[in-house]
This record gives C-alpha cells, sequence and structure tokens, in this order.
C-alpha cells in the first residue's frame, strides 16, 4: 500500500509541473531589457487604450528592445485567463521573427527595463 501512495503522489508532482510548464510565467525577471524611447512610446498608447489597468491587455517586446506588440479588449465584456500574455508573446515573435516576452500585463511591468538613451 504505501509503494501505491509514493507512486501516487510521484504522478500528482510530475502532473503539477507538466501544468506549471503550460502557464507562462513572467518573463526572465532576472535580465534588464533595454527598450527603445519609440517602444516606451508605444507602451503609453497603449496604456492610454486599456485605461492604465480597467482593461485586461497585455505587452510584449522584443529581447532587444526595439520592437513591440500589445493585445487588449475594448469591450465591456472579455475573455478571461492568461491569453492576452500569450497572444501579444506569440504575435510579437511571428511580427518580428524573434523573442519575445512579457513586458506588462494589464498596467503592471513583469520585468526589470531601462530606456535605452
Amino acid at each position: 500500500m504505501k509503494r501505491k501512495i509514493n507512486v501516487l503522489a510521484l504522478g500528482l508532482v510530475a502532473a503539477a509541473m507538466g501544468l506549471a510548464a503550460l502557464v507562462p510565467g513572467p518573463a526572465r525577471a532576472e535580465e534588464t531589457y533595454l527598450i527603445d524611447g519609440s517602444v516606451w512610446d508605444h507602451f503609453q498608447g497603449y496604456l492610454d487604450k486599456i485605461g492604465h489597468g480597467q482593461r485586461p491587455g497585455a505587452y510584449a517586446i522584443t529581447t532587444d528592445g526595439y520592437g513591440a506588440y500589445y493585445v487588449w479588449c475594448p469591450d465591456t465584456r472579455c475573455r478571461a485567463g492568461s491569453t492576452y500574455s500569450h497572444e501579444a508573446k506569440t504575435s510579437c515573435e511571428k511580427e518580428y521573427d524573434t523573442d519575445c516576452v512579457t513586458f506588462a500585463i494589464r498596467d503592471e511591468i513583469k520585468v526589470k527595463y531601462e530606456i535605452r538613451k
């Protein structure tokens, strides 16, 4: 019986780890991303569109800081979940053909950054 419980526990741990891999986590938070001034200006426009956090959305940047992409919901009824960050990141990667990271979810910045001078 004890062996059966240990196998079951290992299976639950493995399943939890597998599910954790599906949830988009924060970008590489230990890195500091240098972003271009035009990307920062673009981010300010995104903040205006989402009412500075009143509407759902996500903002992704290219890892070199020169490109950005965002998604948001202008409606009063919007879908729930973490699909905004996933959609912003994958669309950014398709648009720029390079790696992207989630910079912000709604108006909460998720990474360390500096504006390139």
